[in-house]
Order: C-alpha cells, then sequence, then structure tokens
C-alpha cells in the first residue's frame, strides 16, 4: 500500500492502477483523512469570522459598546471584535477541559470531552433555532403588505404547529445524557436575557440610531 501511495503522490500514475480496488481505496482514505483534518479547521474559521462581524455589526448600529465597532488602521478588519471572540473561545477550551467535559455525565460512556460538549452546543443552538423559527411563523398571522393574508395566516399555522411539536419532543423527550434535558430552559432564561437587554436598550433611546441597513433602504 505505500508502494502505490509513494507512486501516487509522485510521477505521473499508471491508468492501470485507476482499476485497482486497493489503489482506489487508498486515495478515497486519503482524502476522507484530510477532510476529517479540514473539516474541523475551517468551520472554526467560520464560526470566529461570523461571531466577530456579528459583534461588530451589532456594535457599529449602537446595540453592543461602540469599541467593538472598533476597525484596524490598516488591515481593515475588526479587530477588537476578532479578540472578545478569541478571549471567549480560549475560556470555553479552559473551562471544558478542566471539568472533564463540562456537560459529560455517563462516566461509563465517556467519548471524550468534547464530545458532549459538541453535543449539547448543536442541541442548544437547534433549540433556539426552533425559537426563531416559531417567531417568524406567528408572524405570519400579522400578513404582509402585498401578499396574500390568507396563505399568510396558513403558512403560519403551519410553521406554528410544527414548531410547537419540536419544541414539545424537546422539552419532553431529551435524554438526561450530556444535559441534553436542560437545553430548553436554559435556552428560555438565555432569550429572557435577550429580552431584558433589548428593554434596557430601549430605554437609553439606542433603537432611535438608524442602523446601516436602515440608512440604505431609506436612500434606495
Amino acid at each position: 500500500m505505500s508502494e502505490i501511495s509513494e507512486s501516487n503522490s509522485v510521477g505521473p500514475v499508471d491508468p492501470a492502477a485507476i482499476l485497482d480496488p486497493l489503489a482506489l481505496f487508498e486515495a478515497w482514505f486519503r482524502e476522507a483523512h484530510q477532510s476529517e483534518v479540514n473539516d474541523p479547521n475551517a468551520a472554526a474559521l467560520g464560526t470566529a469570522t461570523g461571531s466577530s462581524r456579528g459583534l461588530f455589526a451589532l456594535a457599529r448600529d449602537g446595540r453592543l459598546p461602540r469599541g467593538l465597532a472598533a476597525v484596524h488602521p490598516t488591515h481593515k478588519t475588526p479587530y477588537v471584535a476578532a479578540g472578545v471572540t478569541a478571549i471567549a473561545a480560549i475560556a470555553v477550551i479552559i473551562i471544558v477541559h478542566l471539568t472533564d467535559g463540562l456537560v459529560l455525565n455517563d462516566p461509563t460512556n465517556d467519548p471524550g470531552e468534547w464530545f458532549g460538549c459538541f453535543q449539547f452546543g448543536a442541541a442548544f443552538g437547534g433549540f433556539s433555532l426552533v425559537i426563531v423559527y416559531l417567531a417568524i411563523s406567528l408572524s405570519g398571522f400579522l400578513g404582509q403588505p402585498g401578499e396574500n393574508r390568507l396563505l399568510l395566516a396558513l403558512a403560519g399555522a403551519v410553521g406554528t404547529i410544527s414548531m410547537c411539536a419540536a419544541i414539545y419532543g424537546v422539552v419532553k423527550g431529551a435524554p438526561e445524557l450530556w444535559r441534553l434535558d436542560r437545553v430548553w430552559w436554559i435556552s428560555l432564561i438565555w432569550i429572557g436575557l435577550g429580552v431584558i437587554a433589548l428593554v434596557v436598550l430601549q430605554s437609553r433611546g439606542a433603537f432611535a440610531v438608524r442602523t446601516a441597513g436602515e440608512t440604505r433602504a431609506l436612500h434606495d
């Protein structure tokens, strides 16, 4: 197998090797292994970029401290928001390592300290998205200018029923393993904190300032 690998990595490839099952398997295995290495890196890069730019946009529009909207004078990147994101990521790494997984509660079936954390994070993110979809579905009952009100209400009803079913499944069916049974009420606490933040911002007049998107829409 090593000889085939070396012959495929340098110099021309023998056409007969294309029909060799062993060579095909080895090529597939190398690509799969490379994907296992690259996929987490790509996911980390995308998450870090999206998170830092999200903080930057919220700060630019007055929803977060203005310091997070600072742009590097040379590289033109939101370096303060990126730095805060990096510090938060490092803190999560340290906490998960020191707590042996943070949410791991089944020592007899320990797949590693990060597995449970990823499971909990995926469930938390998924449940939060369901809440967002529920809010969008409910908005269908309000109608939209130029749209068929009956059809919007029908779409809203279908979406609302589907999201309520998903929420019920999480509340009643989530297992205790990796603390997944706590996802729903922790998500509700997080949403409650967000509502409190919105009230505070409203009291400070933050929403009286037009965002960059709203300004462009007005000019268009």
